[in-house]
């Protein structure tokens, strides 16, 4: 995927709305667990999807270039 197919996905109405949900849910989660509502491992698996979330949402096309770069190196 080049830079121009990159911002084309990126700016698409369904991946923004995909981008919200994501933030969304994210907010959701993080308001669960401060609030106490989620304990031992699920309070483990609502941060990493947390995490996993934000991840996507900033994902960029270098991360992704490097990604499959270092997979043909292997």
């Amino acid at each position: 995927m080049d830079k121009e197919q990159y911002q084309l996905w990126k700016e698409h109405p369904q991946t923004k709305q995909f981008h919200q949900y994501l933030i969304d849910y994210r907010a959701q989660l993080m308001d669960r667990w401060a609030q106490g509502a989620l304990t031992g491992d699920d309070s483990l698996m609502a941060i990493a999807r947390a995490q996993m979330a934000d991840e996507i949402v900033k994902l960029d096309d270098d991360s992704i270039s490097e990604f499959y770069r270092n997979q043909e190196a292997v």
